[in-house]
């Protein structure tokens, strides 16, 4: 009985010892990481204070909130360090990860410079959490800063990102250095794969109130092959004044073989929000003898909620069957 006693006691002493081990351990790492990050505050030169950095990314969890902390918050010499050992620290370091997960934790506390400098670390941090990486981005794209969002949307886009979908509604940012950068990353053709926004949507862009946004769109959709004409047209389709849109369909009416398939454009003005030009399209698709228009046109006739749009569209519907009755050859 006292030997079973003995050798209970002797195990209870065992795992006394090691919880408390553990706990000295942790505590430990606490107390060199606050002297790591006193020795990162106080350094004379940029030696130390990177000697300082490395010393606290060994320290796991302690040393990676204080990192975070020095990149977030720190003066411009401290953060230029942290930034420049947290891209030296190899890809399945466990710490990686956890100075990423501490940063989105504390990304909206920090001030323009330090959510870019974090920003900067994100193809760094990809390496190693790439879900993390981009929950930092997805931040930096609704934050509050223009500098900010504009660094996020050239990481957003970025293949190993894949948020060009959330870059989309920037380009109705209040900002126009936003805009500008939402469209130079949207609007071109992407490397690979479906743009995030066709081009169809982009052409109400070409009416930015920034010339630089106009331009940028209109680039963007000569090198998705769009022609000039084609450009031209686009911005009269996605002008929010009638009257040019109005414009648009007498072009389409008198522009001859200059436009080689006018009926991509009439379906689409078929569907705008303007009665007199759903009724204009239904007509110029009729006068030009627009074959696939017989769809769209008779829809309009019966199903428009504009009574007077629908009168004419079922004239020109009637008029149509008229045109081909008399002129059908076998």
């Amino acid at each position: 009985m006292k030997a079973i006693r003995l050798k209970f006691v002797a195990i209870a002493a065992v795992v006394t010892l090691t919880l408390v081990g553990g706990v000295v351990a942790v505590q430990w790492k606490e107390i060199r990481a606050r002297y790591a990050g006193y020795c990162l505050r106080s350094a004379a030169d940029d030696a130390a204070r990177s000697a300082a950095v490395r010393t606290l990314l060994t320290l796991g969890e302690p040393g990676a909130d204080r990192v975070c902390e020095a990149i977030l918050c720190g003066p411009a010499a401290v953060r230029s360090a942290a930034s420049a050992e947290v891209q030296n620290v190899r890809a399945d370091d466990l710490v990686l990860p956890m100075v990423a997960d501490r940063c989105v934790a504390t990304f909206s506390s920090a001030d323009d410079a330090g959510k870019n400098a974090i920003l900067d670390l994100v193809p760094v941090f990809l390496l190693g959490d790439a879900s993390v990486a981009k929950e930092l981005v997805k931040l930096a794209l609704v934050d509050g800063s223009p500098d900010v969002r504009e660094t996020a949307i050239l990481l957003a886009v970025r293949p190993d990102v894949g948020l060009a979908a959330a870059v989309v509604p920037l380009l109705d940012n209040p900002a126009a250095e936003v805009r500008r950068a939402a469209a130079i990353a949207l609007a071109p053709p992407p490397a690979s794969g479906s743009p995030a926004i066709v081009t169809e949507n982009l052409f109400r862009r070409l009416n930015d109130p920034d010339p630089d946004v106009r331009a940028l769109v209109a680039a963007g959709l000569k090198a998705r092959g769009l022609s000039v004409t084609d450009v031209a047209f686009g911005r009269k389709l996605g002008s929010p004044v009638p009257e040019d849109r109005l414009e648009l369909l007498f072009e389409l009416r008198w522009a001859g073989g200059a436009v080689k398939d006018p009926g991509p454009w009439l379906q689409r003005l078929a569907g705008d929000a303007e009665p007199a030009v759903r009724a204009g399209a239904a007509r110029v698709a009729v006068e030009l003898g627009v074959a696939a228009s017989a769809g769209w046109v008779g829809a309009l006739a019966d199903r428009d909620p504009d009574e007077t749009v629908r009168l004419v569209a079922g004239f020109y519907r009637g008029r149509a069957r008229d045109l081909r009755t008399v002129g059908y050859q076998k």
